[in-house]
């Protein structure tokens, strides 16, 4: 089986890739073009569909699109739909990244700011494949749910690991939908979160012990640099310590993997 790497977060799952590699934003850009085309669109679509309901008398606002290419765009957002419709009994997803993506997109006159999510799947060869693009009210556990379990309708297998940021409300929609699966929390989500509990004097000091825990050659030698590194931070920057025990054992998950596969 290809390498994976469990550590790191996802699509921008992103997160801490040697600097002599494409970037994961850049690399996730070139899987999310095709069907981020046919989203746009039919946001565009759905901005043609306000304006058609725009009051009697009153001037409409611009549009992403013309009522003249109202078809195209009612044809992408076709496309759209068949895409997220496709089935997925034979992808064989082993891993999954999922993360909430805000994207601003003009909607009459303003510029405004939405949610989408997004799932990202790695099969057994170590071919990714984006799965899922959703755009949604909020990240809640409701909203979540209702993404996981559009996967699973579309027949796609119990991954083997789930490679998530904090949000409680996609934790609990995992656990809920596949209770066996393990859940990796994203160790640069959890950096981001630690450095802000910190003074900033002293961040770059954090940074390398969170670093020498986290990129530590074996199990036991990471367990023993948390175990420092939670008596160290408990004295110096009690908030640090709450932060890191909020994540719990999920941010160690990759321990129970090979270890070719933990560093990122």
């Amino acid at each position: 089986m290809a390498r994976r790497h469990l550590r790191i977060g996802h699509h921008r799952p992103a997160r801490a890739l040697d600097r002599r590699r494409p970037s994961a934003a850049g690399r996730l850009a070139s899987l999310v073009a095709p069907p981020l085309r046919l989203f746009s669109d039919r946001l565009g679509c759905l901005s043609h569909a306000n304006r058609a309901h725009q009051a009697p008398g009153t001037s409409p606002p611009s549009t992403l699109i013309t009522a003249g290419e109202s078809v195209s765009a009612i044809l992408a957002e076709r496309d759209f739909e068949q895409w997220r419709a496709r089935d997925l009994a034979d992808a064989a997803i082993r891993y999954v990244f999922l993360d909430g993506w805000y994207p601003k997109v003009r909607l009459g006159k303003r510029r405004v700011t939405v949610p989408v999510l997004v799932v990202l799947g790695v099969r057994a060869d170590g071919q990714r494949e984006l799965l899922d693009l959703r755009l949604v009210g909020d990240e809640s556990t409701a909203a979540w749910r209702e993404c996981i379990q559009g996967l699973v309708a579309r027949r796609l297998g119990t991954p083997v690991l789930a490679v998530i940021d904090g949000s409680a409300g996609l934790a609990a929609a995992l656990r809920e939908v596949w209770p066996t699966l393990a859940i990796q929390r994203c160790t640069t989500h959890k950096l981001r979160n630690l450095e802000a509990k910190a003074p900033t004097r002293l961040r770059e000091e954090l940074k390398e012990d969170y670093r020498r825990m986290i990129y530590a050659d074996s199990q036991s030698l990471v367990e023993q640099a948390r175990a420092r590194f939670v008596k160290k931070w408990r004295l110096q920057c009690p908030a640090v310590v709450e932060s890191l025990a909020e994540a719990g054992d999920d941010l160690f998950t990759f321990l129970r993997f090979p270890r070719a596969q933990w560093k990122a």
